[in-house]
């Protein structure tokens, strides 16, 4: 059998959880989707290095491969 959480669900595991109370504060966040851009970060301190995703990713399995 498949339960789904709802919020009053999570709520109640928040009395006995202190990390399932946490979760119901931020359930908001899976409400709508929002975007990280970094804007204002760059505004404050300069420009953030950025990696591209393609390099990242070929990166990311060289080194995979060679652990093995």
């Amino acid at each position: 059998m498949v339960l789904p959480l709802t919020k009053n669900i999570i709520q109640i595991l928040g009395l006995f959880n202190p990390f399932m109370k946490e979760v119901v504060e931020i359930m908001y966040l899976t409400k709508e989707g929002f975007i990280l851009n970094g804007e204002k970060y760059e505004k404050r301190i300069g420009p953030i290095p950025k990696t591209p995703y393609k390099e990242g990713m070929e990166e990311t399995l060289r080194l995979l491969m060679m652990e093995n």
